[in-house]
């Protein structure tokens, strides 16, 4: 995309297949997309034909196309306390990294999982287990990001210091960090104003370090600062809003991440547009 804008990509469907998708990203002017290679809210798998695959990986290096992301499925728990539930996520990672392989993927996003009846400190080390084994088997060159979260139940992710626990344990250069706009502001971080941002980078800084995010996925937030509650709403119109994208597009680091829009129910041109008309308006937006 032209103009001020980091790379932009949005999530879509697979379900007309690769060459769709690829049409679609052409006729938004992505510069990027993000998919699911199962379903999202269970196991079964798509099956891509190698001539298919062959043909996206074609397209993707033709255009240009960056980042392109694949999300592992939300029932995958890769920090299950359970064995079955651990080993079915242990499974569903390497599968999906192994299909980020053969599509050229940039980037593979995992939410870090629950401890459910679990301690925490167990959960971060199943998840660094799990993290260390399947990279270390992958071929590939794909980046395992670790998605940060709203801090929700028992769900891990909610700060950077458990997540840079388990990069530090897991130990392979091949782990990252994906923000949520949403999920910063439900977790405690108001992005909507300098200060907030100065917060979170400072906090990032102490904890994970910047070179190890490489990816944000844009949503606004219905649920309240530090509510601890995931609630996407359309890019501008929740607590967020106009201001805080601004403040986001035009902060020196944060401004520079490559973004994915969430917001398959929202027309993603209103989305587009509303990008860029925010990075073009010129200066900061938010107070301290």
């Amino acid at each position: 995309m032209e103009g001020l804008l980091p790379p932009v990509g949005a999530h879509l469907s697979v379900a007309r297949g690769l060459r769709a998708v690829v049409e679609e990203a052409r006729r938004l002017g992505l510069d990027g997309m993000q998919i699911f290679v199962r379903s999202p809210r269970g196991t079964r798998a798509r099956d891509f034909p190698p001539q298919e695959a062959e043909w996206f990986v074609a397209a993707v290096r033709r255009e240009r196309f960056f980042p392109v992301v694949v999300h592992c499925s939300y029932v995958c728990n890769p920090a299950a306390a359970r064995r079955q539930v651990y080993q079915l996520a242990c499974r569903l990672v390497a599968e999906d990294l192994e299909r980020c392989r053969l599509l050229g993927a940039h980037f593979l996003v995992l939410h870090p999982g629950a401890h459910t009846t679990s301690s925490p400190a167990g959960a971060e080390r199943r998840l660094a287990r799990l993290l260390a084994s399947v990279l270390a088997a992958d071929g590939g060159d794909t980046l395992l990001l670790l998605e940060g979260m709203a801090g929700a139940g028992t769900e891990l992710g909610g700060d950077f210091a458990q997540l840079a626990r388990v990069l530090a344990r897991a130990g392979h250069p091949r782990l990252g960090v994906c923000l949520d706009t949403c999920h910063l502001y439900a977790a405690g971080y108001d992005v909507t104003t300098t200060a907030g941002l100065e917060r979170l980078a400072a906090d990032i800084d102490a904890t994970i370090g910047r070179q190890r995010v490489h990816l944000v996925h844009a949503n606004d937030s219905l649920a309240a600062l530090g509510s601890r509650r995931d609630r996407h709403a359309p890019l501008g119109e929740g607590l967020l809003g106009e201001h805080g994208l601004a403040a986001w597009l035009h902060h020196p680091f944060f401004g520079r991440l490559p973004l994915i829009i969430e917001t398959p129910h929202h027309p993603l041109s209103r989305d587009l547009e509303l990008l860029r008309r925010l990075a073009v308006a010129g200066g900061a937006a938010g107070g301290a």
